[in-house]
């Protein structure tokens, strides 16, 4: 009997692609080639192979998709890392700075005393935004960290299972994801 094989095209960013290859293998996926993106360089082109009669093929790509799925949050996570801390230290930085640009043009449009007094308030005003803005923005962006890698850890775990679960329909292949 003649075995027919399946293909599947997908690229994926270098840092991933490891990642990627142990998640597949877990689906008897095989890599046929594996090439660099012709324009990007941070991203790297895999084509993947398995037999199309495969035993449980129906359950497998029902897992398939299901860690697919899981395997894209990890990037949408990633972009969303920094969401609150860079808006609210650009906010703040701007407020700051345009604070010490107005106080600059008071000391410099205004002779007075008064004009002396009120850009040496706004430029104190623009000192204290820049610090809030450093000081926010690192207590915000640990906190995002913090998040970040409780749910990719999250993230991992629901692949592994998944995979475990597919390794266990396809016979008991071996698969090492899990490696420390």
């Amino acid at each position: 009997m003649e075995n027919y094989y399946d293909y599947l095209k997908v690229s994926v960013k270098r840092k991933r692609a490891e990642e990627l290859e142990k998640m597949y293998s877990a689906f008897r996926w095989e890599i046929e080639e594996k090439a660099e993106h012709k324009r990007y360089a941070d991203i790297i082109n895999y084509t993947f192979r398995r037999p199309h009669n495969i035993p449980n093929r129906d359950e497998l790509q029902y897992l398939q998709v299901s860690a697919e799925m899981q395997f894209n949050e990890m990037d949408k996570i990633e972009r969303m890392k920094h969401a609150r801390s860079t808006p609210l230290g650009l906010t703040l930085g701007l407020a700051g700075l345009g604070s010490v640009a107005g106080g600059i043009s008071a000391l410099r449009l205004m002779k007075n005393a008064f004009g002396i007094g009120l850009g040496c308030l706004f430029i104190i005003i623009g000192f204290v935004l820049f610090a809030a803005a450093a000081l926010s923005s690192y207590n915000i962006v640990q906190r995002e960290n913090a998040e970040y890698e409780r749910r990719y850890r999250e993230i991992i775990e629901n692949i592994y299972a998944v995979c475990d679960r597919a390794v266990g329909l396809t016979e008991g292949e071996e698969w090492k994801i899990r490696e420390k």
